[in-house]
């Protein structure tokens, strides 16, 4: 039974997460170019306007135009620093530093029960797969933080065109890892991971943040999600 279980497991603030995320990306890139008076309420809401999964409704190509992923995100910073009054010049150049400042290893943390978890589920047979929306280039992260060898496969909204709780991504998920009679999606956003999920007939999992929606397959911590999952099937 569980060898032909599928953990789809969201990545970010599930498994691990990145000191200060976007917004003290581009505030420490502004700092190497002497520029501190922009701050952290100042970037946020601006950066929150251009982010894929904030239009999770629309396929990446009906309004990147063309563009890769990345360089879709280097114009929307650097137009949101120059609408901030940064310099034309130095905007540009922080955008362009934005994704490898972002990727940087020392940046990106576990949660302490992730490693215990995920080494678990995958001695109980189950295949654990990675279902998240984030960057093209997740591999970079979890090789750096030393998971690869815990997932079957990794999806990706970067490289796939479309954010949870979008049909599509589950589907294409479901598909590549050979329709599986039992399916379930761990994450901690009620919108993209539950209700995404449980829109293609997945189970699902909330985990970590304040169950506000009072979802009854709810873990507090990551080490309460395998019990669940094993009452599930």
């Amino acid at each position: 039974m569980k060898g032909s279980t599928v953990i789809f497991w969201d990545f970010d603030e599930t498994l691990g997460y990145r000191d200060g995320k976007w917004t003290q990306t581009v505030i420490d890139l502004l700092a190497d170019h002497g520029i501190t008076d922009l701050t952290y309420d100042d970037i946020s809401p601006r950066l929150q306007e251009i982010y894929p999964w904030g239009r999770p409704d629309r396929l990446h190509e009906l309004y990147m135009e063309g563009l890769s992923w990345w360089e879709y995100m280097t114009n929307g910073i650097t137009d949101t620093l120059i609408a901030l009054g940064v310099h034309k010049k130095t905007a540009h150049k922080v955008g362009a530093a934005v994704h490898e400042e972002y990727l940087r290893p020392d940046r990106w943390h576990l949660y302490d029960d992730t490693i215990r978890v995920l080494k678990s589920a995958k001695n109980q047979g189950y295949r654990n797969m990675i279902l998240s929306n984030h960057v093209p280039d997740l591999d970079r992260v979890l090789e750096a933080l030393h998971i690869t060898e815990f997932f079957e496969a990794v999806f990706t909204s970067g490289a796939l065109g479309y954010e949870k709780p979008a049909r599509e991504i589950f589907l294409h998920a479901i598909g590549q890892a050979g329709s599986p009679p039992r399916a379930v999606m761990v994450g901690d956003n009620f919108n993209a991971d539950v209700t995404g999920a449980l829109s293609v007939g997945m189970r699902a999992v909330l985990v970590r943040k304040e169950n506000t929606f009072n979802y009854p397959v709810y873990a507090p911590a990551l080490s309460d999600v395998l019990p669940l999952i094993k009452k599930m099937f």
